[in-house]
């Protein structure tokens, strides 16, 4: 996992700056930004998967994304699972 994320915004933050993600941990090498899923949290972990919390859920992250945000989407689009991609991103391979 980023060192630097914490919390939703410095997920938008590593996001813009990345261009995409695959939405949680996978095994086909797709680039996360959050590598784990919520079977494998680190411990100590300040990113834990379905507490609810907007801040620090991935799970929760996709619908604030799609609430706050006009220039990421979210959909199912690596490998038959969920990513985000920036606007800015996504000419590149769409």
């Amino acid at each position: 996992m980023n060192p630097k994320l914490t919390n939703f915004n410095d997920f938008i933050k590593i996001l813009l700056a990345s261009g995409f993600s695959i939405g949680g941990g996978n095994d086909e090498g797709v680039y996360a930004i959050v590598d784990y899923d919520w079977l494998t949290v680190p411990p100590g972990s300040p990113i834990v998967w379905h507490t609810s919390d907007p801040e620090t859920d991935p799970w929760e992250r996709r619908v604030r994304v799609l609430d706050e945000r006009s220039d990421i989407a979210y959909a199912k689009c690596f490998f038959k699972k969920s990513g985000y991609i920036t606007r800015e991103f996504y000419p590149l391979i769409g």
